[in-house]
């Protein structure tokens, strides 16, 4: 201040001065906001694993099987349980007998902030008649397969799930070579 107060009344120096001030605590104010926004995404990172009980990635053999499935547009990635409700509604009002492990496959090329076009599948012992959107179909074998099963809540434990699975693979050297189908439980 002892500096300035002699120079009060030049305006382009004051302009100057203030300015620099102004930059300054503009710089102090990124720093901060890029300090706080890691800290929230940790917070959030902890969260997501927090909530996920048990997940492993393992290389297999997935082999051919029989599904009932049914395909739709979610709201968000994490939101498949609208469709699980669905399917599972129609499996009950139809006494279809099925398995515990489902599949969920998406369609979309690269990740979407929204809107992602996925297909939910549970295992069946035969293949009955198609009827309106949930379709009978098998589903082929795939002689290799990066596969993670977890056990949490689809709300956070499966997006960090998703991501356990794509950061091991890009660490191991293996890439995406088509649709995403992760095996659920």
């Amino acid at each position: 201040m002892g500096d300035i107060l002699p120079r009060i009344d030049d305006f382009a120096y004051m302009s100057r001065v203030l300015r620099a001030k102004a930059d300054s605590v503009q710089a102090v104010i990124e720093t901060e906001q890029a300090r706080l926004n890691r800290l929230l995404e940790m917070s959030d990172t902890m969260r997501k694993e927090r909530n996920i009980l048990v997940y492993e990635v393992e290389l297999r053999e997935i082999p051919a099987v029989k599904v009932l499935s049914l395909r739709g547009i979610i709201p968000k990635y994490n939101q498949e349980g609208i469709l699980w409700e669905k399917l599972g509604r129609y499996i009950g009002e139809n006494g279809i007998a099925c398995h515990s492990d489902g599949y969920s496959t998406y369609f979309d090329e690269e990740y979407k902030e929204s809107d992602p076009d996925v297909e939910i599948a549970i295992p069946v012992d035969t293949l009955g008649e198609s009827d309106g959107e949930f379709i009978y179909k098998e589903y082929p074998e795939i002689p290799l397969a990066a596969t993670l099963r977890f056990t949490g809540p689809f709300d956070g434990g499966y997006d960090a799930a998703s991501e356990k699975l794509a950061r091991w693979m890009e660490d191991n050297g293996y890439c995406f070579a088509g649709l995403s189908a992760p095996v659920i439980k």
